[in-house]
């Protein structure tokens, strides 16, 4: 199988590296009192980060509720550090409720799939109060959560098992059940198919082994586990994403065959 210069953060480029010290010096700069701590999730603490593909994955926890202007000043903020080198995707939680809460709330979301928004933002275009009213799902916080608690880094603040709570085993393995389910798999977008097909090995490895590993290592992982008639679909979407792997490309059957054998193995319902 092709290698891919995968990274974490102590081996990461010194650029990237830059880029996080500097989104988090500069939102404790706007912030000031009122930011708790900022935490690193994502690939790049699965070891599976790749400057050119990869998001910066961040949890920032604010200790009060954001005001409208600091949304705005936030916003314009993190433009200028977005894709510098790499791409941002940043979630503002307040305290209290990610102290109460299993399913906080997200109170601001920065992502470069929203980058024209953010920039009506900045500008001060439209109904800024509505066009920051980006969703981030419920689930995706619950896994981002899960990550950092397993093998997240604190950048700046309280410590993690200070900040983050135990995610509910039942209320992760809903999480992951529900997204295993809604997986497209058969999504016309060949991006999005390979996506879903590596998020389905990572569930399934979650399933068996009980650790949230890298798409790209669960993917490896169920090549040595799962029927040989599976394989193509994992190699396909593992060369599709990483350019590992076979570039042969699958079926949409052969991908939903792949997510029925998954969500049997996990013994979900179809």
């Amino acid at each position: 199988m092709n290698s891919v210069n995968f990274c974490n953060y102590e081996t990461c480029c010194p650029d990237v590296k830059e880029q996080i010290e500097n989104t988090a010096k500069g939102l404790v700069s706007l912030l000031q009192s009122n930011i708790a701590g900022v935490y690193l999730g994502g690939s790049m603490v699965l070891g599976a980060f790749d400057k050119n593909t990869s998001d910066i994955d961040l949890t920032v926890v604010v200790n009060n509720d954001l005001s409208l202007s600091d949304k705005v000043s936030i916003t314009s903020f993190l433009l200028t550090v977005n894709r510098r080198p790499c791409r941002l995707e940043i979630v503002f939680i307040v305290k209290e409720t990610m102290l109460s809460s299993q399913r906080p709330p997200i109170h601001l979301f920065f992502c470069d799939y929203w980058i024209k928004t953010h920039k009506k933002v900045a500008l001060g275009e439209g109904n800024v109060e509505e066009l920051l009213n980006i969703i981030f799902s419920d689930s995706d916080v619950i896994t981002e959560l899960k990550l950092i608690k397993q093998s997240g880094i604190c950048v700046y603040g309280l410590p993690i098992n200070e900040m983050i709570t135990d995610v509910q085993d039942e209320l992760f393995w809903d999480t992951l059940s529900s997204q295993a389910v809604d997986s497209y798999v058969e999504s016309e977008d060949v991006s999005q198919s390979a996506f879903k097909i590596l998020q389905l090995c990572r569930f399934l490895a979650y399933a068996k082994i009980g650790i949230m590993l890298s798409k790209p290592k669960a993917a490896e992982w169920a090549i040595t586990e799962v029927p040989s008639t599976y394989h193509s679909v994992i190699l396909f979407s593992l060369y599709e994403k990483y350019k590992m792997g076979d570039g042969t490309p699958c079926t949409v059957d052969e991908a939903k065959l792949f997510k029925l054998y998954v969500l049997d193995s996990m013994g979900l319902r179809r």
